[in-house]
């Protein structure tokens, strides 16, 4: 049985379909790559499953609809990582962490023994413990966005929706929050991450969707999505590729005429 299915998702924003019909399906453990160009909807639909903007259509959650959902225990089930990584407090980054356990707290009551040994274990996962007492406003774009993808997994949600995680990262710390992720997966989440490194979504995800203008047009193992039809019609690209592991590793070569 899927843990997460979304029925025909849609979204407009001033007269345009920024998602359009989207439906999927995802059990626990997948670790889904949501690739595409920019403004194909990939955004959109996270915020969506996430129940953060009005759509039309139906997000479930182990059959149970979002919609009926009381607010703090779809906070427990489901975290979201936006893109960007914008703080606008000046707290530390262990404060910044800690906020993620909130779902779980209680009225008057603080952090409790279990909640500090997750948040000192994320923290050491996510390579954050070393500037836990920094200002988070005093971190580099590369350091906040591992104190986000921290307070995301310490809610420890069934669901992780994850715009971008690595796109501020060094290629040592893409490599070590793939990882992470999908060691995640292996353990029983449901990973969905929004990425740009084609190469990056073929070595770790277990399967990507690809989309564009709204809608998916492909979905599957990257060998099956990843062809060069797809790339030429929705990246407007040709690529080099070579193979890892039956894994492509794909750079953009030439740019193509769009119609």
């Amino acid at each position: 049985m899927s843990i997460l299915r979304v029925e025909q998702a849609s979204v407009q924003f001033n007269g345009r379909k920024a998602v359009n019909g989207v439906s999927l399906e995802l059990d626990a453990g997948a670790f889904i790559g949501l690739i595409g160009p920019n403004g194909a909807g990939k955004t959109t639909l996270l915020r969506v499953i996430a129940s953060l903007i009005p759509f039309t259509g139906a997000v479930f959650l182990d059959d149970v609809n979002i919609a009926a959902m009381e607010a703090k225990r779809l906070a427990r089930r489901l975290a979201y990582m936006p893109q960007g990584h914008e703080v606008h407090w000046p707290l530390s980054a262990a404060r910044v962490i800690t906020l993620g356990r909130l779902p779980h707290l209680t009225s008057f009551r603080g952090p409790s023994p279990d909640d500090a040994r997750i948040i000192r274990d994320v923290m050491e996962r996510t390579e954050t413990q070393q500037f836990a007492m920094r200002n988070i406003l005093k971190l580099s774009g590369g350091e906040r966005a591992r104190v986000m993808l921290a307070r995301a997994l310490a809610v420890g949600a069934d669901v992780l929706l994850a715009d971008e995680p690595v796109a501020a990262l060094d290629p040592y710390h893409q490599l070590q929050i793939m990882s992470l992720l999908r060691d995640l997966a292996r353990h029983g989440a449901t990973i969905i991450v929004v990425t740009h490194d084609l190469t990056l979504a073929a070595r770790f995800c277990d399967r990507l969707i690809l989309m564009h203008q709204g809608s998916v047009v492909a979905e599957g193992p990257s060998v099956e999505v990843l062809t060069d039809e797809n790339l030429k019609t929705v990246y407007h690209i040709e690529a080099f590729r070579t193979k890892d592991h039956d894994q492509p590793i794909i750079v953009p070569q030439r740019r193509l005429m769009r119609d």
